[in-house]
């Protein structure tokens, strides 16, 4: 069946500003990112959508795994509005994965121990730095923290990859995008302070 604006909608999973997700009603393994905004002009209205098709091409040419990132399967458009289709992060129940945020809120710290999202970050840094992934957004809405069938955990970023930076310099000069990286490290650092929690 065909995807449609309106057969999507039930499907909502979040929106931003600029881009809304949805459970692909056709395959449950995808998400559908599109934009907002419909191309104005025969021009795209999604430069966040248009930056991480880009950035996606730019690490699998450089042959970067996406042990930590859900690959980007294909492009669409759906109805004027760009996007694309890519693999979901799900728990081993099938229902998609939380994000970090969710985790660190007091009710819902049993289910993970303070000392394996510790553990898991530093992961996720570790792999972050040493591919020199650059990204203009990481929060803790971005990071999911999938929980696997063994009962193990796995940190995904699931959004906000590549750079907003007119000259992408970062991008081929690693000792330049862990910098930003490390910069961008420590504010997520603080706005986990912020809530509350002390990593």
């Amino acid at each position: 069946m065909e995807l449609t604006l309106k057969r999507l909608e039930a499907y909502l999973i979040g929106a931003g500003s600029e881009r809304r997700c949805y459970r692909n009603p056709d395959n449950p393994a995808t998400v559908i990112k599109l934009s907002c905004n419909a191309k104005k002009s025969g021009k795209a209205d999604s430069i966040q959508t248009q930056r991480e098709i880009a950035y996606y091409a730019f690490l699998k040419k450089k042959g970067v795994p996406l042990t930590h990132l859900p690959e980007i399967i294909r492009t669409l458009e759906i109805e004027g509005h760009e996007g694309f289709e890519q693999a979901a992060v799900l728990d081993a129940d099938g229902t998609p994965s939380r994000t970090l945020f969710y985790y660190l809120l007091e009710d819902r710290c049993s289910s993970i121990s303070l000392d394996e999202v510790r553990r898991l970050l530093d992961i996720l840094k570790n792999y972050l730095m040493r591919w020199n992934i650059v990204s203009c957004d990481i929060n803790g809405s971005n990071i999911l923290l999938q929980h696997r069938a063994d009962g193990s955990w796995h940190p995904m970023i699931i959004d906000g990859l590549g750079t907003m930076d007119f000259i992408p310099l970062c991008q081929y000069l690693p000792w330049w995008g862990r910098r930003k990286l490390a910069r961008h490290w420590d504010k997520l650092q603080m706005k986990i302070r912020n809530k509350g929690v002390d990593l």
